[in-house]
C-alpha cells in the first residue's frame, strides 16, 4: 500500500511539468513567430532616412573681403586699426598720388582742349563769328578756361590769316578795276574821236575829188585815225587782262574759303577721334586717381591688419586688410563628396552639428541647401575633390541652444537628409548592383 502510494504522485507531478513545459515552449514559438513578425514588418516597412555627410565651417554669408590696390604704391595715410568697425566708403589707407594726379592732370588738359578745338573747329565751318562751347565745359575750372581761351586765341588768328589773304585778293580786285575803268574812259574818249575822224576823212575825200583839199590833207587824217584805232585795240587787250585778274582774284577768294572749311573739316574728323580716346584715357585716369584713397566695400570690422608703416610700399594685388562683415548673416560652408553631390538639391534639408560642443547638449540645429557649386574643387593640399554647398541656418533652431554663439570659422558637421529607405533596401541593394554588375559582365 505504501509503495503503490508513492508511486501515483510521482506520475501526476511528470504530467503536470510535461504540460508546463509545452506551454513554455509555444509560449516561446509565439513570441518568436510575432517578434520576428514585427522585425520583418519593421526590416520590410519601416522608413530610415539617410544622410550624406559633410564636414564644413561657420563663414559669414558674403563672405571676407580681402583689401587690396590694383597698381601699389607708397603709403601716404593709414585710417584704421585692427578690430574696427568701419563703413561703406570710409577711408582705410591713402597712396601717394603724385604720379596718378599729374596723369590726370595731362590727359585731362588734353581732354578739354580736344573738346575746345572740336567746338572751334565748328565754328569755323559754320563761318560763325564766336564759339557756341559746350555747356559742360566749365569755365571755373582753371584746365578748362585755359583751353577755351587756347582756342579762341586760335580762331582769331586763323581768321586774321583768312581775312589777310582775303584782303589782299580783294586790293587786287579793286586795282584791276579802277584800271579796268580807266581804259574804259579812255577808249570811250577815242572812240568818240575816232567818230569825228571818220567823219573828217568822209568830208576831206570828198573836197579832195572836188580839188577843194589837199591829198596831203586827207592823208593825215587818215593816218590819226588809224592811231586812235590802235590804242582803241590796245585798251581792248588790257581791259581783258584786267577782267581776268579780276575773275581770277574773285576766285582765289572762294577757294581761300574753301580750303580753310576743308581743313576745318579734315582736323574736326581727327579732333573727334582724339575726344574719343582721350575720354577713355581720362576715365582710367580718374579712375587710378580715385583708387589712391582705399575704402572699405561693407560695413564690416578690420582684421588681420598687414600695413603700418607710412611710406611703405604696396605691391599690385598684395592683400593690405580683411573686412569682415558684421551685418551678415551666419552660413555654414560645407565640402560635399562627388559620391552623394547627385543627391543634394537646392532647398533640402539639412542638419548641423557644431563640433566644438558636447552634441548630447544641443538641441538639433536645422537649415537649408541654398547654394551648390556648379563644378567641383580639387583640395591642393588632399588632392581629393568636393563640391561646396552652403546652409542657410534655421535661426529659431539656433536660438533654442541659448548656450551656444556662432563665430566665424567654427568648425561643423553636416548631415544633408536624403531620400528615405527600408531596411531591406540597405541589404537588398548591393547585392542588386553585383547581380547588375555580373549580368553586364556576361554579356560581354
Amino acid at each position: 500500500m505504501t509503495k503503490n502510494h508513492n508511486v501515483e504522485p510521482v506520475q501526476g507531478e511528470g504530467i503536470s511539468g510535461y504540460n508546463n513545459i509545452r506551454y513554455w515552449i509555444k509560449c516561446g514559438l509565439s513570441l518568436l513567430v510575432f517578434g520576428g513578425g514585427l522585425v520583418f514588418s519593421w526590416i520590410y516597412f519601416a522608413p530610415l532616412s539617410s544622410a550624406a555627410i559633410a564636414p564644413g565651417q561657420v563663414i559669414v554669408e558674403g563672405y571676407r573681403k580681402k583689401i587690396q590696390h590694383l597698381d601699389g604704391g607708397i603709403i601716404e595715410k593709414i585710417y584704421v586699426k585692427d578690430g574696427q568697425l568701419v563703413s561703406v566708403g570710409d577711408p582705410l589707407v591713402t597712396l601717394n598720388s603724385t604720379t596718378a594726379k599729374t596723369r590726370f592732370l595731362q590727359i585731362k588738359s588734353r581732354y578739354y582742349n580736344a573738346l575746345s578745338k572740336y567746338n572751334r573747329l565748328q565754328s569755323e565751318i559754320s563761318e560763325s563769328a564766336t564759339i557756341s562751347f559746350l555747356d559742360s565745359l566749365d569755365t571755373s575750372d582753371p584746365l578748362i578756361a585755359q583751353a577755351i581761351a587756347t582756342q579762341t586765341k586760335l580762331k582769331q588768328i586763323r581768321l586774321e590769316a583768312l581775312n589777310g589773304s582775303i584782303q589782299i585778293a580783294n586790293q587786287k580786285v579793286e586795282q584791276a578795276k579802277q584800271n579796268l575803268n580807266s581804259y574804259i574812259a579812255r577808249s570811250r574818249i577815242d572812240q568818240q574821236a575816232a567818230s569825228l575822224l571818220d567823219e573828217q576823212v568822209s568830208m576831206l575825200a570828198k573836197l579832195s575829188k572836188k580839188g577843194f583839199a589837199s591829198r596831203e590833207q586827207l592823208l593825215f587824217s587818215q593816218r590819226e585815225r588809224l592811231d586812235i584805232q590802235r590804242r582803241i585795240d590796245d585798251y581792248d587787250a588790257v581791259m581783258a587782262r584786267e577782267e581776268l585778274v579780276i575773275a581770277e582774284a574773285k576766285q582765289n577768294i572762294a577757294n581761300l574759303r574753301l580750303e580753310f572749311i576743308k581743313e576745318a573739316s579734315e582736323e574736326l574728323e581727327l579732333a573727334e577721334r582724339d575726344i574719343i580716346e582721350l575720354k577713355e584715357h581720362l576715365s582710367q585716369a580718374r579712375e587710378e586717381l580715385a583708387r589712391s584713397t582705399i575704402i572699405s566695400p561693407i560695413n564690416g570690422k578690420i582684421v588681420e591688419l598687414n600695413v603700418h608703416t607710412l611710406g611703405g610700399i604696396v605691391t599690385s594685388g598684395e592683400v593690405l586688410m580683411e573686412v569682415i562683415p558684421v551685418d551678415s548673416n551666419l552660413i555654414v560652408e560645407a565640402s560635399v563628396a562627388p559620391a552623394d553631390i547627385d543627391t543634394v538639391q537646392l532647398g533640402q534639408l539639412a542638419e548641423v552639428r557644431l563640433t566644438s560642443y558636447n552634441y548630447r547638449r544641443l538641441l538639433p540645429i536645422t537649415g537649408k541647401v541654398v547654394f551648390i557649386s556648379a563644378d567641383s574643387i580639387v583640395d591642393e593640399k588632399s588632392e581629393q575633390s568636393s563640391y561646396t554647398i552652403n546652409i542657410e541656418l534655421d535661426m529659431n533652431t539656433v536660438e533654442r541652444n541659448s548656450h551656444i554663439k556662432l563665430y566665424p570659422g567654427m568648425p561643423a558637421e553636416v548631415l544633408i537628409i536624403l531620400d528615405e529607405r527600408t531596411v531591406v533596401d540597405y541589404l537588398l541593394n548591393p547585392l542588386l548592383i553585383s547581380l547588375n554588375k555580373a549580368f553586364r559582365d556576361s554579356d560581354l
